[in-house]
Parts: structure tokens; sequence; C-alpha cells
């Protein structure tokens, strides 16, 4: 949705998610929120290249996503996002 200012909650989210979403301590409940965000249709053509650099950003630690307490969650979210590629377009095809 759009927040009141007009400018998308997703993509005004976004740096402070992508920092976050690097941390272990808090990748699990951001990874969550990223999921249901991505199930409940949230994202969009509008927000989508937002929502795709927070994805990167919690790629960007590759023994991170090794990490047996993060697993389940790097699964889910990183499959879910995989299933609507078609959103991230041009931004899915560089990763």
């Amino acid at each position: 949705g759009a927040a009141a200012d007009g400018v998308d909650e997703i993509t005004s989210a976004a740096p402070r998610l992508a920092q976050h979403i690097c941390s272990p301590k808090k990748f699990n409940r951001v990874a969550a929120m990223l999921y249901s965000l991505l199930e409940s249709g949230r994202v969009n053509a509008e927000n989508a290249s937002a929502f795709f650099s927070v994805l990167a950003a919690g790629v960007s630690t590759p023994r991170a996503c090794r990490a047996r307490e993060l697993r389940v969650a790097y699964r889910r979210l990183y499959l879910s996002a995989s299933l609507k590629e078609s959103l991230f377009g041009a931004e899915a095809g560089r990763a």
C-alpha cells in the first residue's frame, strides 16, 4: 500500500530492511515479513526493484545462507521470490 505521503511502504522501508536482512539475529524475522509481502501480493511493478534490492542484500554474505538456524527461512523466501521472478524483470536476470 501507499503511505500517506504517496511513497510506497516497501520502497521506503527497503534500505532499512536491507540492513536488517544482513544480520543473522534479524534475518528470520525480516525473511518472514518479506515472504508475507510476496505471498499477499503486495510486491508489484512499482516496488519490485526496491524489494529485489533487499533480496540481494540477503545473499550478499554467502556463509550466512549456510547457517543451520537460517536455512529454512532462506529456502522459503528465495523459493517464493524465484516463483515470482516475472515481478523482478531485469533485476532477476542480473542476479
